[in-house]
């Protein structure tokens, strides 16, 4: 479990979020992408690093690890005006037999990325472009409520 600020420190120590590395989108490579590492906190609904910074219409290689020990998660990447319809439509798959398959992905406007649900223990990659557009992209959990706490920020350049 980590937790306090000893454990953060050692964390920056050991773990290098972001690096350039080739990325392979839609079977095309793209070399000098961005290569980002994001973690889930343990038990609480954390993402490290909160703050991620891309250049515009960058290939991005996310690689995220649920370090959580009981609990599934995902990252879901939107544009800021639609992040709480898109955390609030999540909630609402609870009442949908599928939610679980559909990995808590609500199908409304404003992802723009997405990784499945990622079982705790295991890790999942998403590459995608990052928007042309300079600007702060909230990125969520839409495990249901965990959206309006297990947040970050991708920024754009």
């Amino acid at each position: 479990l980590v937790s306090g600020k000893a454990d953060v420190l050692a964390l920056r120590v050991v773990f290098s979020p972001t690096k350039k590395e080739a990325v392979t989108i839609s079977g095309k490579r793209m070399p000098n992408s961005h290569a980002i590492r994001i973690m889930s906190r343990a038990q609480i609904l954390k993402f490290y690093p909160e703050r991620i910074t891309v250049d515009s219409g960058e290939a991005v290689r996310i690689t995220y690890e649920n370090s959580s020990t009981a609990m599934p998660h995902n990252i879901v990447f939107t544009e800021s005006q639609h992040t709480e319809a898109i955390g609030v439509a999540a909630d609402a798959m609870v009442a949908q037999r599928d939610a679980q398959e559909k990995h808590y992905i609500p199908n409304v406007d404003g992802i723009i990325a997405h990784t499945w649900l990622v079982h705790p223990g295991k890790r999942h990659e998403l590459n995608f472009i990052a928007p042309e557009e300079a600007g702060e992209y909230p990125f969520i959990c839409t495990f249901p409520g965990h959206w309006r706490v297990m947040r970050g920020t991708m920024v754009v350049k």
